[in-house]
């Protein structure tokens, strides 16, 4: 409720920029959301082929309280919200057991600083904090696309892209964020514009079918990701270890397939997902089959009773013409 309120304010508007686009609806013509920062992002490389990609180091976890509840403050001038967004900002994960302690502590948790993940109202603040280095990168005239902790940059040169890394850095500093070096292997990259550069997900690399063009695309090592996990609805011994029966494993790779289908959408390739999808359910439940009654017995299964089973798949249906 107090997100919902405080972004019909005045001050929604400095959230609501043209550099961010996560944790917010779309209204009218601003599109946001994924889909839009990943299109906005292969339009930009379009025009600015060098690109310049980072993310905040533990971002969510260094945010400073003091800051962002005055700089909430500053934005959108409710001060009779301070109190109760104190207390929200100030909300800790409950050492309830040991179990948890070395959770917590294993994740780099530091009681005081930091907002917790999985809180409605720390999506509005992390976009809070970094307002200013949203306007400080467009006031720049650096053509950046965030989303979340995730940033990309493009550019005309190298030597802008080094820039773009110095003023991050600057402006980031000024509010104890750090990103990472700019070195090989590093999530901090510089791409070239024969290079492709992944971004939420996708890759914006050179199209094979339209010369000097780009294209977002699935890459194979997220497609072999993508089988991995899809992998554990046909393992059966893992299926019984965490109790889940058939109904549930056949109803969890289903919605799995559709969470994948719906996130890589805007992929030129995504024809080639679904594909894999399609082929690793019907593998997926047909292993379960095996497992349970032997191959003998699904291999002699006739072709409507494997269709209805979900392990062959239905021809395709054809819709006779009528005579007039």
């Amino acid at each position: 409720m107090l997100v919902q309120h405080l972004m019909t304010r005045p001050g929604a508007a400095l959230i609501r920029n043209s550099v961010s686009y996560a944790f917010m609806s779309s209204v009218d013509d601003d599109k946001k959301g994924i889909h839009p920062a990943q299109n906005k992002a292969l339009e930009l490389r379009r025009k600015f082929p060098w690109a310049h990609k980072s993310d905040i180091t533990s971002f969510f976890d260094n945010i400073p309280r003091k800051q962002v509840v005055d700089r909430t403050m500053q934005m959108f001038r409710q001060p009779s919200f301070r109190g109760l967004l104190q207390k929200t900002v100030a909300c800790e994960v409950a050492r309830v057991d040991p179990g948890t302690n070395r959770r917590v502590d294993q994740a780099g948790l530091r009681p005081g600083i930091g907002v917790r993940q999985g809180m409605p109202i720390s999506p509005f603040l992390s976009n809070v904090i970094l307002q200013r280095f949203d306007s400080g990168m467009a006031a720049n005239g650096f053509h950046a696309v965030r989303y979340a902790d995730d940033f990309i940059v493009f550019c005309e040169s190298r030597d802008e892209c080094l820039r773009v890394d110095n003023l991050a850095r600057s402006l980031l500093n000024e509010q104890s964020f750090t990103l990472p070096a700019l070195e090989p292997g590093s999530k901090t990259q510089i791409a070239e514009p024969e290079e492709a550069i992944e971004f939420l997900g996708l890759e914006i690399a050179k199209a094979s079918d339209a010369l000097g063009d780009y294209a977002l695309c699935i890459t194979p090592k997220q497609l072999a990701h993508i089988r991995d996990e899809l992998g554990y609805f046909r393992d059966f011994d893992r299926l019984a270890r965490d109790r889940v029966t058939l109904a549930a494993a056949v109803q969890g790779a289903t919605n799995r397939i559709a969470g994948y289908r719906a996130a890589y959408t805007a992929a030129s390739n995504v024809s080639q997902l679904i594909k894999v999808l399609n082929n690793e359910a019907r593998e997926s439940t047909r292993a379960l089959f095996v497992k349970a009654f032997g191959e003998k017995a699904v291999s002699e299964l006739s072709a409507n009773k494997a269709m209805v089973l979900g392990i062959k798949e239905f021809p395709e249906t054809k819709v006779a013409s009528r005579r007039r």
